[in-house]
């Protein structure tokens, strides 16, 4: 039995089931759903047709678009928020004892996590400057 604060807290070892961590998970997953859902009703997409010139061939596409980037915005805030909410928790529980979790290996991947989404970031949206 390890000590977190002082004498009088003390940590003991629990255990969760696959239920209990599902339903940890399950607020954030309902919040995605209910973002897909509203813009699925405020800006639907629908199919969008273009004819292209190159090498001396036409090419026609046709692609699911929507008319306003709102969507896509929000997607990208709220996955920052979250892996930035993830940064900010392994970095305040980064000093405890390796015995309370894999703390600095959480923010490590937390970390990896959001310079992936910065260099992607930057690779879809710079070029279309």
């Amino acid at each position: 039995m390890k000590v977190l604060v002082g004498d009088q807290v003390t940590f003991h070892k629990r255990s969760i089931t696959n239920s209990e961590a599902a339903l940890y998970t399950l607020p954030l997953m309902v919040i995605q759903i209910g973002i897909l859902v509203c813009f699925t009703f405020v800006d639907p997409s629908a199919p969008f047709e273009y004819t292209k010139f190159e090498d001396g061939l036409y090419n026609h596409h046709r692609i699911c678009s929507s008319s306003s980037n709102a969507m896509m915005i929000t997607a990208i805030v709220f996955d920052t928020c979250i892996v930035f909410t993830g940064c900010v928790l392994a970095y305040q529980c980064r000093n405890m004892d390796d015995d309370f979790g894999e703390s600095k290996q959480l923010l490590f991947a937390m970390y990896n996590i959001a310079v992936v989404m910065i260099v992607a970031g930057v690779v879809i949206f710079i070029p279309d400057v």
